[in-house]
């Protein structure tokens, strides 16, 4: 992963995307998410099916015309890749027109569930559908629908069920939502993969006294549905929701920490324990779309330095969120959680950098492990906040100081609990096994306290709503600060030499 502590300030250049590699990279995703975009605004009045065939022949033809004349072959890979981009979009959105005329009628469907069942609110029992097909005709209906119901229930991923309810529309990335719905189980068909993943949570709960085994899984694997209401509310009071929610930039963050850890390691032996710490986070949480946009960060980094390239953090964000949206357009332009993530990456990848830089520029000093899991964790939430601040009209007063208590700690309680999972589901009882299974509890009794504590202060939270203008107007000035700070290091480095 790009390192923080790196020092080094690139000097300014000229943006030629036709002739240097890294600037046609940047303007082929930036390209690419806007022809996304523009697809769902102005859709095509019909659908377009390219046949694959001439597809395939359009980009040889491109790559061969790049080996002859490199300009050329790169303008015409990028109106490929745009064209191509703008009609599967608008041919997306196309199909869910098939929503409009469902909206407010009975409707009988078959899906398999896609996340972890939870109680809400309200007490419902609530989770996501995908691969859905209407019951009688067996007509395949696009799109994610959440599903919620009142029955005595229990369901897990891969359950195929039966759906009966009304539908209607659906905030963020889900096209649909059925409300006090029947719901019949056809078939109990988990994978092995969610069996072990079960076991794993079981072996956590039987190691562990709650709420911390329900607030360690939740640092973990971002499952929320057994942490305690009451504690949930605390959470959010003192501005930590974002440690409870698989927003994927935790793993970034680990994967950070794991290469400063592992400096006397080799190139290979970094790489090798880098990729198994993503494999099993990802088979923890379950391959959730937003660890999911995590790990393809963390491969690209990972696979670029492994081979002696470099990227930047810039082309890093826009090339993982252009592979990302391409393969599902609905998180580019409904997934409020899909920003949240990239802009959590920002703040870790380029704007800890810059803080990093201003605070030791000058020194000999490197940030520890504790100083830079702060600075990146804090980062990540200060380019959260403004949308947060938008969406829901909340901000947290006491967030500041609940985030340099909690926060640094955060990696090191996912790790703990990762092993005391692993060792749980090997039996391991020895008693290093034992005493071993403790450490969670240590750390997670002070942290639990401290939110307790803080939150309890009646001036923790206060309602505050961003306008959308407020909300630019944030982001602006943060890469007013990023660019100054950036000019400013080069102008001293330029002295220095």
């Amino acid at each position: 992963m790009p390192k923080s502590s790196d020092r080094s300030s690139s000097s300014a250049h000229r943006f030629k995307p036709f002739k240097n590699q890294s600037d046609f990279i940047a303007l082929l995703c930036l390209s690419g998410i806007i022809s996304i975009f523009l697809g769902k605004i102005l859709a095509l009045s019909s659908p377009i099916l390219i046949p694959n065939y001439l597809l395939s022949l359009l980009l040889v033809i491109s790559i061969f015309i790049f080996i002859k004349k490199p300009i050329l072959g790169r303008a015409l890979l990028l109106i490929i890749c745009c064209l191509t981009l703008y009609v599967s979009s608008s041919n997306f959105q196309n199909s869910l027109k098939v929503y409009g005329q469902l909206f407010g009628k009975e409707v009988s469907l078959v899906g398999v569930v896609q996340d972890d069942a939870a109680y809400n609110d309200y007490g419902d029992y609530e989770f996501n559908i995908t691969r859905v097909n209407f019951a009688k005709s067996g007509e395949y209906l696009p799109g994610r629908i959440r599903v919620r119901t009142k029955q005595n229930i229990a369901v897990y991923r891969g359950y195929k069920i039966y759906v009966n309810g009304t539908i209607k529309p659906a905030l963020g990335a889900r096209t649909g939502s059925i409300s006090y719905s029947s719901v019949e189980i056809l078939q109990q068909n988990s994978s092995q993969l969610e069996r072990y993943r079960l076991r794993f949570f079981s072996s956590i709960y039987s190691s562990l006294p709650e709420p911390h085994a329900s607030l360690g899984i939740g640092f973990l694997a971002g499952v929320r549905s057994s942490i305690p209401k009451d504690l949930q509310d605390q959470l959010s009071r003192v501005g930590l929701t974002h440690i409870i929610a698989v927003s994927g930039y935790n793993l970034t963050i680990i994967v950070l920490a794991i290469g400063r850890l592992g400096k006397k390691l080799s190139k290979y032996q970094q790489t090798i324990v880098s990729l198994s710490l993503i494999f099993l986070f990802l088979l923890v949480t379950g391959f959730s779309p937003s660890v999911v946009r995590a790990a393809v960060v963390c491969l690209i980094s990972i696979i670029c330095s492994y081979y002696g390239r470099k990227i930047s953090p810039i082309n890093l964000i826009l090339l993982s969120a252009f592979i990302t949206s391409a393969v599902n357009p609905t998180y580019l332009l409904e997934d409020i959680g899909w920003w949240l993530s990239f802009l959590a990456f920002f703040g870790v990848l380029v704007l800890a950098p810059t803080v990093t830089n201003l605070f030791y520029s000058g020194t000999n000093q490197e940030p520890g492990l504790l100083a830079s899991v702060f600075i990146e964790s804090l980062c990540a939430q200060i380019m959260t906040a403004p949308l947060i601040a938008h969406i829901f009209g909340t901000f947290s007063v006491i967030s500041l100081v609940a985030n340099i208590l909690v926060v640094p700690w955060i990696p090191f309680v996912m790790l703990l609990v990762l092993v005391v999972g692993i060792f749980g589901m090997l039996n391991l009882n020895s008693v290093i096994a034992r005493l071993f299974y403790q450490t969670p509890k240590i750390v997670l009794t002070p942290i639990i306290l401290v939110i307790q504590r803080l939150s309890s202060l009646p001036w923790a939270s206060v309602q505050l709503k961003l306008s959308q203008p407020g909300m630019i107007s944030c982001y602006l000035l943060i890469g007013i600060f990023i660019k100054i700070s950036r000019n400013r290091l080069s102008r001293n480095s330029n002295r220095a030499l």
